[in-house]
Order: structure tokens, then sequence, then C-alpha cells
């Protein structure tokens, strides 16, 4: 067992040094358990709110066998969390949270709330932030630009800014002392460009366009986050709905695990591939109890949503 746990630690550690030095990396995920003999555990245990985002959702993931009472505690007076209690039952609970703008709202504060299941809590961390109003020069470069790759017809059919996701940078300190330590555009003023595909079997708020722009409106990355629908319109007709990916990566021979898979849309980029994908990934390993809340292992399976072809299998470690 110590084994393991130094394993899920230095992975953990690794994972997170990856992420802090990619200029756009998908957020990792974070697997926050309650309770070892449960099976049960949150996805992304933190919420954000702003002028532009007033409603979040939180997962309560549950795969043991007896059904368990659960109920929120110390929730701020601007959040409204709906159900605030219930019964496990297996599978996922979805919770929703609401910020009440009629409240007085702290921002730019860490705030939290409990969730208690049998003797275990998990705390659920929420932000709020007021964003200031885009300048309409970043709004109008930020649009052509995301013509010039997708075309005027994808562009005014499937994609939507995504005000709240978009969010303006000072440099970063660290960039400015240690300057070989970033990418140049971090050490000036810079736009974080997110836009929504609302194309056909691309889940909610899953389909993210992103890129950075400077104060000026010139796009200063050359790691952006868009397909190129001009050149390849093979890349923006998305026909592997997460059923069909689901199915591809049981034909490919993916194990079952010992809890069901769980699947995620995102962009994948490597030396080869620049594309939108399905990820699924199941869990071969929990810890010592077979629980696969508190640290797990297993493959990811990645299939491009364009043409169905499997992409690659990684394998993967968390430690909560």
């Amino acid at each position: 067992m110590k084994q393991l746990l130094f394993v899920c630690v230095f992975a953990a550690i690794v994972l997170c040094l990856v992420t802090c030095n990619r200029d756009m990396s998908v957020e990792p995920v974070v697997e926050q358990p309650v309770d070892q003999g449960t099976g049960f555990y949150i996805l992304h245990p933190s919420l954000e709110f702003s002028n532009y985002c007033l409603t979040g959702e939180i997962i309560l993931n549950y795969y043991g066998t007896e059904h368990i009472q659960w109920h929120v505690e110390n929730v701020p007076d601007w959040l409204v969390v709906t159900p605030k209690s219930g019964v496990l039952l297996y599978g996922e609970t979805p919770l929703v949270i609401t910020a009440d703008t009629t409240k007085t709202i702290p921002m730019d504060e860490r705030n939290e709330f409990k969730i208690i299941i049998k003797n275990s809590t998990a705390r659920i961390s929420c932000w709020f932030f007021d964003l200031p109003t885009l300048p309409q020069h970043i709004i109008t470069a930020g649009n052509q630009f995301v013509i010039s790759r997708v075309g005027s017809d994808f562009f005014n059919n499937y994609t939507i800014l995504n005000k709240h996701k978009t969010r303006f940078h000072l440099p970063y300190e660290i960039c400015i002392k240690k300057p070989e330590s970033c990418v140049a555009y971090m050490q000036n003023p810079f736009y974080h460009m997110v836009y929504n595909i609302t194309a056909l079997n691309i889940p909610e708020n899953n389909g993210l366009i992103q890129f950075i722009l400077d104060t000026l409106g010139t796009v200063v990355s050359t790691d952006n986050q868009i397909p190129d629908c001009i050149t390849n319109p093979c890349e923006c007709e998305f026909p592997i709905s997460e059923a069909q990916a689901l199915e591809i990566a049981r034909n490919a021979g993916l194990e079952e695990g010992i809890k069901p898979w769980e699947t995620q849309f995102s962009w994948y980029y490597d030396e080869e591939v620049q594309s939108y994908v399905w990820s699924v990934k199941n869990t071969l390993e929990g810890d010592e109890n077979g629980s696969p809340g508190l640290c797990g292992s297993g493959n990811k399976m990645i299939i491009d949503a364009n043409s169905g072809v499997v992409i690659a299998v990684h394998n993967w470690v968390i430690m909560s």
C-alpha cells in the first residue's frame, strides 16, 4: 500500500507540473472522496460564478450497493443548493447551485459549503467574480479570428462567445521575474478568449474554442485550440456521439474496470493530431478496499470525434 501511495502522489505532482507549464491545458480531474467504504466521490468539487454565469452543477458519484442518506450544511447566504438532501442511489446525482444576486456576495473570495454523508464531509469551494465588460475591439478581433478558421456559416450557427470563461489577465509575476519559465505572451496583459461550440453530439459547455489575444486584438499564441474547418471541413462535422464513442471503446478492447466508464469531449493535440476527441476512461484499481474514490488508476482511450479512429490509450493515476 505504501508503494502504491507513493506512485499516486508522484503522479499527481507530475500532473500538476505539466498542467502549470502548458498554455491552455484542460483542467485536471480532481476526485474528492468522502468515505472509503461507500464508493462515493465528487468530480471537480469547486465552482466559479460571475455576472455572466449564475448557475453551476456538482455531480455526486456513487457506486456502492446500499442506499445512503446525504445532506448539505453551511451553505452561504448567496447560494441556493437544489436539492439540499436525499438518498444516494447507484450512479450520478446532480446538484444545481445558483448564485442569488439579491444577496450580498463576497467578491473574489473563497466560500464553501459541506456535503455530509455518514460520518464524513466533502467541501465544495465557490467563488464569485464580477467580470468587466469586454472591449468591443477585442470581441470583434476574436470573432474575426474564429471565422477565419471555421467559416462564417459555422460561426453564426454553432459558436457563441463564452463571456464567463473569457478572461483578461495581467502579466504573471513569475513570468516577469523569470521569462524563460513562461511563454512570451504571459509577460504582458492578454485576453484568454473562449467560445462554445453548440453543434450536434457535443455536450453542453464541453466543445470549446480557445486562443490568446493581446490588448490590441492580435492573436499571440501558436498553441490555439481551434479546428481548421475551412481547410478540412470534416473537422467540424462531429458525427460521433457519446454512445458511439462508448461502443468504439468497447469494440477496441477497453477493459470494463471496477466502476462505470467516464466520458469527456475535449480538444486533443500532440505532434500528429489536433482535433476534438472523446476520451473514455475506465478504473482498474482503487484503494486497498476496492473503493475507486481514494486513489485510482486505469486507462483512457482517446477517440477522434470526427472519424471515430482510436488515437491513443493513456494510463492515468489520481491521488485525491
